[in-house]
C-alpha cells in the first residue's frame, strides 16, 4: 500500500513549479517596469483626451528598490513615492488606494489602466500611455 503522503507528492510538486513560475514573470515584469516613462496620451471611458505642452512633460521614473519618482510638468514638480507589482497590478503609493493594471508593457511602451467612482457613482476608466 502506497502511503497517503507519496499519493499527494506529485500534485504539490506540481503546484510548486506552477507558483515558482509567477513569481519569475512579476521578477521579469518588474525589471521590465523600471526606468523613465514619459506620458504619451490619455483616453478617459474610451475618449481621448488632449494633452496640453506641460502634461506631455509628466513622467514616472520606476527606480530600483520600489521607489519611484512622479513629476508633474504643468506645477513643474517632483514626488518621492513608492511602487510594486504584484499580479499584473502597479501600485503607486502616492495613488492609493487605486490600483492600475498593466495592459501593455514592452522595453519602450507602457500603457496602464485605472478605474475609479466618479462622485456620481459612474464607473471612469482612464488608460495613460507612456514611452521610455
Amino acid at each position: 500500500m502506497i502511503s497517503p503522503v507519496f499519493k499527494f507528492l506529485p500534485v504539490f510538486l506540481i503546484l510548486m513549479a506552477f507558483s515558482g513560475c509567477a513569481k519569475e514573470d512579476d521578477d521579469t515584469t518588474e525589471i521590465q517596469l523600471l526606468g523613465l516613462w514619459e506620458l504619451d496620451s490619455k483616453t478617459v471611458n474610451g475618449t481621448s483626451v488632449s494633452l496640453s505642452d506641460c502634461e506631455k512633460q509628466s513622467s514616472i521614473n520606476l527606480q530600483e528598490f520600489n521607489l519611484c519618482v512622479l513629476y508633474d510638468g504643468c506645477t513643474e514638480t517632483s514626488q518621492n513615492s513608492g511602487w510594486s507589482y504584484n499580479h499584473e497590478m502597479l501600485n503607486i503609493a502616492l495613488h492609493l488606494p487605486a490600483a492600475y493594471y498593466i495592459d501593455e508593457l514592452t522595453d519602450q511602451n507602457l500603457v496602464i489602466s485605472r478605474q475609479d467612482i466618479t462622485d456620481q457613482g459612474q464607473l471612469e476608466v482612464t488608460v495613460l500611455s507612456y514611452s521610455k
